[in-house]
């Protein structure tokens, strides 16, 4: 619908809302810029109403004047923000967690073993893409817990706790996209599908909730003042912070990086040159399988993380950022009212020849500081390419989604070959931005 709107319209469209309001469409790089410059100091965006109900009306005795930095504005968010930004948005934060992290990734790198030992030809499942969340669950129940949950056994059963937050968190999802994009006028069905969504929200977080009492009492049990965790430094603010921000954690860290992810093998799986090249890197920097990441391999790996941004290029799941217009402005010419919902689009412009040239190829070199060709990013408008968002705004969990990934593909790459011997995959947008066919990547094992 948005590159409908595009073609017909052009760089700017407004579309007058019953539900939402009015809305206008941005696609030139420069006014998405002039409305990133005057955001103001508390910027505002398009809240999600079923996790204010939630948290408003359903579990009041646990949020109560807390809200999730998803659903809130204004001072609640900045209230969240001005908490979790100094625990969660810290190199060195972030970097005490690469030994554990790696982990998991080395774990996953055993799980993919197990299913090629189960599958013929090596061939992944078409449930490969919920294996990839249980190492996104894995990783982030590590980094909002303190604690791993066991997503990557092999002897995991449909019932089992893992995958029952696994599930609850697609259908929470599921419905909340109902609820926020598709209202029906007919009353009962809107009821029905909050009834759904506060059902599996609850799955979510009555799991979480019990693990981090569990901690609470870990904690009180140990001496150790050292290197504290980022959920010890949660509950060091009180026990209600501790809920919002872990499930926060969890409500936006488990699917995204999963489909993020997957995404990023895809690519690399479709583009032999690209994954050759970046096996090449890691083998200089991972002599064995399974030596150790540290953060200075990590800053390294230069082609690594040049593989990673332009995995999210082209498959990210943010195709927009949204904001609220804080107040009256001018854009492109046009008078923008206080309180307008603003769709910055950035799905045109990712693939625009203009702002990145032969943009339906998968070039990791475009980020390379050595690259000075004309595919180079240094040439693209430095706000086209926002993958987290922009700001104060941005995703308060990138460093941590990134250091995700870096762990995650660079693991898979030094210990595998994948293909891709399907037609390319097709892409849809609804919540995200995301492949819809089955992960079924080909995978053989590389030489030591």
């Amino acid at each position: 619908m948005s590159s409908f709107r595009f073609q017909k319209y052009g760089d700017i469209a407004a579309v007058r809302g019953f539900v939402k309001g009015d809305t206008v469409f941005l696609y030139k790089p420069e006014d998405i810029e002039t409305v990133f410059r005057n955001e103001g100091t508390w910027p505002e965006r398009i809240s999600f109403k079923s996790i204010e109900y939630y948290q408003a009306n359903v579990r009041k005795d646990i949020y109560d004047d807390l809200y999730s930095l998803v659903a809130s504005n204004g001072k609640d968010w900045h209230k969240m923000r001005s908490i979790a930004n100094p625990i969660l948005n810290q190199i060195r934060s972030v970097e005490m967690y690469i030994p554990e992290i790696d982990c998991v990734s080395q774990d996953f790198i055993k799980r993919i073993r197990f299913l090629l030992d189960n599958k013929e030809e090596g061939m992944m499942p078409e449930s490969f893409l919920n294996e990839l969340n249980k190492w996104s669950l894995e990783s982030v129940s590590f980094l909002g817990l303190d604690k791993r949950l066991g997503c990557l056994d092999n002897n995991l059963d449909s019932d089992s706790e893992v995958q029952k937050i696994i599930d609850a968190v697609h259908k929470s999802l599921e419905y909340m996209y109902k609820l926020e994009f598709e209202l029906s006028l007919l009353q009962y069905i809107n009821i029905k599908n909050r009834d759904e969504f506060v059902k599996h929200f609850d799955v979510i977080k009555n799991a979480f909730s019990k693990h981090i009492q569990e901690a609470k009492i870990r904690y009180e049990n140990s001496s150790s003042e050292s290197n504290k965790s980022m959920l010890q430094r949660f509950l060091s603010v009180n026990e209600k912070v501790a809920n919002v921000l872990a499930l926060d954690l969890l409500a936006a860290g488990v699917d995204t990086t999963g489909k993020s992810g997957g995404a990023i093998l895809y690519f690399l799986a479709s583009h032999k040159r690209a994954q050759n090249e970046l096996r090449k890197e890691l083998v200089t920097l991972l002599p064995n399988k399974d030596s150790p990441f540290t953060k200075e391999t990590l800053a390294n790996a230069k082609y690594l993380k040049a593989s990673i941004k332009e995995g999210l290029r082209m498959g990210g799941i943010a195709a927009a950022n949204f904001r609220t217009a804080t107040k009256d402005m001018v854009v492109g010419g046009y008078q923008i009212p206080k309180g307008t919902l603003i769709h910055l689009c950035a799905y045109q412009n990712l693939f625009s020849e203009q702002q990145f040239p032969r943009p339906r190829e998968f070039i990791p070199e475009r980020w390379l500081r050595t690259n000075t060709s004309e595919t180079s990013h240094k040439n693209t408008h430095p706000f086209v390419y926002l993958p987290f968002g922009f700001g104060a705004r941005s995703c308060i969990g990138q460093r941590l989604a990134t250091m995700e990934l870096e762990l995650l593909i660079a693991r898979i790459i030094r210990n595998f070959e994948l293909e891709w011997p399907h037609p390319p995959a097709k892409f849809t947008a609804k919540l995200f931005y995301e492949i819809v066919d089955p992960l079924r990547f080909k995978v053989k094992e590389t030489p030591e």
